[in-house]
């Protein structure tokens, strides 16, 4: 299995669609910066804090991962390790297969993104549908995400249009409010039918 940092994927993109995933990140940027300068007196110190947080997890994942495990399980959760990606898949794997389970919806969740978790179980006979909207577009057209948030930032709603119609979706339409209520209508019926499903988290405690 290889895995391919979404920034290194956007690279690859051709140059008007690296253009324009620049200038939809530019512009996205700037609106937050302002609005956080317009919230807080020091955001950049805010920032410097939240980095900090994170990396002293990162490096005493030794002590906080037991901890978030006996919260867990305190919580009636069973806690599955792996130490690489690979190995990740196939606990899911077993999980699912264990109850019979061949269909799954997904929330939206980098990590199973970045292990390609999807692609593990269609192989094997596996339904894993994404559920976020820009994720779904995404797996329909067998694509990568170009940006960690807004993962079709490189698309734009007439190649989306061109997607669902072909995926038989409904005809030809490329208005956003028609496109985002097929994507639902089509989704709710999956999540009925689910077997199993599955989401992140970006804190645990």
């Amino acid at each position: 299995m290889r895995f391919q940092p979404i920034d290194q994927f956007a690279t690859t993109l051709p140059a008007d669609k690296r253009a324009s995933v620049y200038q939809s990140t530019k512009s996205t940027h700037e609106k937050r910066t302002k609005l956080l300068f317009d919230q807080y007196a020091d955001p950049d110190r805010l920032r410097q804090i939240a980095g900090e947080i994170k990396q002293h997890a990162i490096e005493n994942l030794d002590t906080y991962l037991p901890a978030v495990e006996a919260k867990l399980k305190a919580n009636g959760a069973q806690v599955h390790w792996a130490a690489t990606g690979e190995a990740a898949c196939e606990a899911v794997l077993r999980i699912m297969q264990a109850r019979g389970a061949t269909k799954m919806v997904k929330a939206k969740t980098m990590v199973s993104e970045e292990i390609e978790l999807a692609h593990f179980l269609e192989k094997r006979g596996i339904e894993a549908l994404e559920t976020d909207l820009g994720e779904f577009i995404v797996q329909i057209d067998r694509d990568h995400p170009s940006h960690i948030v807004r993962p079709i930032i490189h698309k734009n709603r007439r190649e989306i249009a061109t997607s669902f119609e072909r995926e038989g979706l409904g005809a030809y339409n490329d208005d956003p409010g028609t496109i985002t209520m097929r994507a639902r209508q089509f989704l709710r019926h999956k999540y009925l039918a689910a077997d199993v499903g599955l989401t992140g988290a970006n804190f645990v405690s």
